[in-house]
């Protein structure tokens, strides 16, 4: 009987326990979960205090640097110069294994060695090594190695490798490699290699054994075996086959063809191309855009008819003509006369305003039948030259074409050449300058181009 009351009384108790453990277990979680969402609350408080914190000081920092910058003019590169304070300063870093002298800092150094590969970040001094060297800032003298160097900032120096340089900011001083040297900011000394260089801007002089690259303007000497190329060129490019440029102060000098935009002096090559010229294309093909290009004919009171052309820059131009008595135009002649020459034109802005045309040319009387001899049986015959002045007004008409008309001054010098028949006239003027006698033979002409 009381075992039972005992099991009836146990089973009691465990029916209360089944009923309330839950009910405490729902009621510790839920402060649990309270207590969290306090603690998330909070951090998330700290964090938007912390974050506020921050966005003030970056405010207030900027604020500093403005206002530094404005009253003292501090730079972005003073500041990373000021930064540069923390690095360890080595007289002598020397490096066995590739890599920095003292893993994990960074070293400043006065002479930097490298049996294999020297890494170091400012230099005052030397950086030498057998395979390549590591400049991550500023190169504050020379750099030796078998293979590259590499600065990540400026050279103010110089850098010698077998294969190649790379300056990430300005050079000043010298770049020499066995393959190519890149200045990626500008040049203010030399760079020579032997298959390229390449410089966004600079001056002084560039020399490759095949091609060089000013991306900017430049200043000086471009020499390549094959090409030079420059935005603006103050100076002198010379190539074995081509040089490119916008605008030019200078001297263009390739074996092939020359092409620039705009140019103020000479382009001497096979070809020169050229929009605007004011100087001198020599080549065997000149071509400018906005120069003189006159084909046409004159007509001279001496009975004879010239075909001609005119051709050249904006104001220096080359004269070739050819010509024959008028009555033996279109018909077998047996002789003719020709020149070439040279001469300037004073105004007449591309052609399409007046202009005044001053030439000097070599002409001479051509005797056919001694022409066909010398073709058919190479006798020698060499025509008898003298000079001849041509004085002309150009006029601008209409659809290109042009009135030209002036006067022919063939010369006779009385210790020189003499003027052959029958170009000499009746009434010569007889001029005596600077112990010279000159004889002019007057000749007006008139005729139209196009």
């Amino acid at each position: 009987m009381h075992k039972r009351k005992f099991f009836s009384l146990m089973g009691v108790l465990c029916a209360a326990l089944v009923v309330c453990i839950p009910v405490f277990a729902d009621t510790d979680e839920d402060r649990v979960l309270a207590e969290a969402r306090e603690r998330a609350a909070r951090a998330q408080v700290e964090a938007d205090q912390a974050e506020a914190e921050a966005e003030a000081a970056e405010a207030a920092a900027e604020a500093l640097e403005e206002a530094l910058e404005e009253e003292f003019g501090v730079s972005d590169a003073e500041e990373e110069a000021s930064d540069d304070t923390s690095d360890l300063f080595l007289p002598i870093a020397l490096s066995v294994l590739p890599g920095p002298p003292l893993p994990g800092l960074t070293v400043d150094a006065g002479i930097a060695v490298g049996v294999i590969l020297s890494l170091v970040d400012d230099v005052y001094g030397a950086q030498l090594s057998s395979i390549g060297n590591v400049a991550t800032g500023e190169m504050n003298g020379f750099q030796g190695a078998g293979i590259f160097n590499t600065t990540g900032s400026s050279l103010f120096g110089g850098q010698g490798a077998g294969i190649f340089n790379v300056t990430e900011k300005d050079v000043r001083g010298i770049q020499a490699a066995g393959i190519f040297n890149i200045a990626g900011r500008s040049l203010n000394g030399i760079q020579s290699a032997g298959i390229f260089n390449i410089a966004k801007n600079g001056g002084l002089a560039q020399v490759a054994g095949i091609f060089n690259i000013s991306e900017g303007s430049f200043t000086g000497l471009q020499n390549a075996g094959i090409f030079n190329v420059a935005e603006d060129l103050n100076g002198v490019q010379n190539a074995g086959l081509f040089n490119i440029a916008q605008d030019v102060e200078g001297v263009q000098i390739a074996g092939i063809f020359n092409v620039a935009r705009q140019i103020n002096g000479l382009q001497i090559g096979l070809i020169n191309v050229s929009d605007t010229m004011y100087g001198i294309p020599i080549g065997l093909i000149n071509i400018v855009r906005n120069g003189i290009f006159d084909t046409g004919v004159w007509f001279e009171d001496s009975d004879w008819a010239y075909a001609f052309v005119q051709k050249g820059s904006t104001n220096f131009y080359t004269l070739m003509y050819a010509g024959a008595p008028t009555d033996a135009w279109f018909v077998s002649a047996e002789t003719m006369s020709g020149g070439v020459g040279a001469g300037y034109r004073f105004g007449g802005y591309r052609g399409r305003a007046a202009a005044i045309d001053v030439d000097l040319s070599a002409k001479a009387l051509i005797d056919i039948n001694r022409v066909e001899e010398l073709i058919m049986d190479s006798e020698e015959y060499i025509p008898e030259f003298f000079p001849s002045a041509r004085v002309s007004i150009r006029v601008p008409l209409f659809l290109g074409l042009a009135l030209h008309g002036g006067i022919v001054l063939d010369t006779d010098i009385e210790t020189g050449p003499k003027v052959t028949e029958p170009f000499r006239s009746a009434s010569p003027w007889s001029v005596s300058s600077f112990g010279f006698n000159l004889a002019f033979h007057p000749k007006y002409f008139i005729g139209i181009s196009y």
